[in-house]
């Protein structure tokens, strides 16, 4: 890709189009192309690794895979809950798999927090570990972990609004 073909419209109407080339998307949004580049390769690089790891505990071919992103005060990690016999209509084993990823970002050998934001420039050296690990849960005892997750999310918060306004 080179870029994007914008338009800028409302719900009637087209005021016009504008190009922006990828080196400006990559400037914006990164900082840098280079920076860009490498996000890119290690997010498909941890993405690869996971859907790896998740495929060897769990068969997928009918599966729900959910994933919530959590932002900690020590750490950044991922939540990845799947339901292997979410298809099937009588279920006798009644456990989901959740695989937790934890990230750890280091750049020019100095461990960066969880908030903080990566400076790069190009030639700096940025790291990105992480550490899987899984456990089984059942359906039950998750639901209402997802239910209390959704309590205190954004979402869940506009919809209790709703709910107390009559829309």
């Amino acid at each position: 890709m080179h870029g994007a073909l914008v338009a800028y419209h409302n719900t009637e109407q087209i005021y016009g189009f504008q190009y922006i080339p990828l080196t400006e998307i990559d400037k914006c949004v990164y900082g840098s192309s280079e920076m860009a580049d490498l996000s890119f390769h290690k997010g498909t690089e941890l993405l690869s690794n996971v859907i790896g790891t998740v495929r060897q505990s769990c068969d997928l071919s009918h599966a729900k895979v959910v994933s919530a992103l959590h932002r900690g005060k020590k750490a950044n990690y991922l939540d990845v809950y799947v339901d292997p016999e979410f298809a099937a209509k009588k279920r006798e084993v009644n456990t989901v798999t959740k695989f937790r990823i934890e990230l750890e970002r280091t750049l020019d050998g100095i461990v960066l927090g969880p908030k903080e934001v990566v400076d790069f420039e190009p030639g700096n050296d940025l790291q990105v570990s992480y550490k899987i690990s899984s456990a089984e849960f059942k359906t039950n005892l998750l639901r209402q972990n997802m239910a209390d997750m959704k309590k205190t999310s954004f979402l869940g918060k506009l919809e209790e609004q709703a709910r107390r306004s009559g829309c």
